[in-house]
């Protein structure tokens, strides 16, 4: 997958965070067990780099290598005021929203392949979707219906509706 974001640089890449929490709990390299997730989730829920900041020196304190862990993982794939900086999107507070792993349940059996049919019909499926996409697209331009929040519909709309 490495190959995917070199190569496709305009890829949103976010981890999950539910399960990141986990894996820094059962990871051998965290020895101190004074972690606690609270902890993890006010670092994952920070909305300035100083909030970010002020919370991992206080991990560091109760759980250094926790904080070491942590250190290793890009931000931007994690934190929130991070992933909104690098690709604009808001987390509203959502620890998941099983995006991820829909994601990598739709390519399981595409991943069996080699690298070059993997690419092919991870493309192919792509499209489909886009396809999908755009007919809801066009269904709604015509009839509005409230698909999120009233805040979400309309940022929604102003992009459907924006000229190309």
């Amino acid at each position: 997958m490495p190959a995917f974001f070199r190569e496709l640089t305009k890829l949103t890449h976010i981890l999950c965070c539910w399960h990141l929490e986990k894996n820094v709990r059962s990871s051998p390299s965290v020895s101190d067990k004074s972690f606690h997730k609270n902890q993890f989730w006010a670092i994952q829920d920070a909305e300035t780099e100083e909030a970010y900041n002020v919370n991992m020196k206080k991990l560091a304190h109760s759980s250094p290598s926790a904080a070491a862990y942590l250190s290793k993982i890009p931000k931007e794939h994690w934190v929130s005021y991070a992933i909104f900086e690098k690709y604009g999107i808001h987390s509203h507070g959502y620890t998941t929203n099983g995006q991820v792993e829909q994601a990598n349940g739709k390519f399981v059996e595409a991943r069996k392949r080699s690298p070059i049919e993997m690419a092919q019909e991870v493309l192919l499926m792509t499209n489909v979707d886009l396809q999908i996409t755009r007919e809801f697209i066009a269904a709604t331009r015509d009839n509005p219906t409230p698909l999120l929040t009233p805040h979400g519909d309309a940022l929604f709309l102003s992009q459907v509706n924006a000229p190309p």
